[in-house]
């Protein structure tokens, strides 16, 4: 049910937070959310916003929330992307491995929510021309990242079934769809065809 998403990107480390969003006007409580994690995260204080002139960020509730918290302000000029040209290119990245990674994995657009949070997930593991050697995982939480448990978007895979929820002779595993990496676990996300349930 969710029709857009917003990223929130780490300038001194490209680190790259994606949110789903249903309406445009949650853009205000995700931005919340990420200045809570990334200063509790770092130590260190968000210090400015750099957004275009969208409606979301241009709110008397945004501005007083900015104000509160001490972080600047600083809109591009309307019809000029090229300011924020961290955001758009990021953006631009994001959408162009969603778009090839739901042609591979042969899945419907209603997928990209997953694929769009799936692609951050690699991208911020992946080395990056403004940082030779290091990705943006390695700067901002200053560890390498483990990529040992990284597969393939929308590959099949048999997820085992409890016994506690299986009968004598019903099958042991179910074969799923790999749709990402949830948050907060360590674990998979599968979609399951038969059934239309996410596991």
């Amino acid at each position: 049910g969710s029709k857009y998403f917003v990223t929130f990107i780490d300038d001194f480390s490209r680190y790259n937070c994606v949110y789903i969003l249903k309406n445009k006007s949650e853009v205000l409580d995700k931005f919340k959310e990420f200045v809570e994690m990334a200063e509790n995260l770092t130590g260190r204080k968000l210090k400015k916003l750099r957004s275009d002139n969208g409606g979301e960020y241009i709110s008397k509730d945004f501005d007083e929330y900015l104000k509160s918290r001490g972080i600047l302000k600083d809109n591009t000029i309307p019809y000029t992307p090229q300011q924020n040209g961290v955001a758009e290119r990021a953006n631009r990245t994001l959408m162009e491995l969603v778009r090839s990674m739901l042609f591979h994995a042969k899945l419907p657009a209603e997928f990209w929510a997953e694929a769009v949070v799936t692609a951050a997930y690699l991208r911020n593991r992946s080395p990056t021309s403004c940082f030779e050697g290091v990705t943006p995982h390695e700067r901002w939480y200053g560890s390498k990242p483990d990529v040992g448990h990284l597969r393939v978007f929308g590959c099949s895979a048999y997820v085992h079934v409890p016994k506690e929820k299986r009968i004598k002779l019903d099958e042991r595993s179910m074969k799923c769809i790999f749709i990402g990496y949830p948050n907060g676990s360590k674990g998979y996300k599968f979609y399951h065809p038969a059934s239309g349930k996410m596991l």
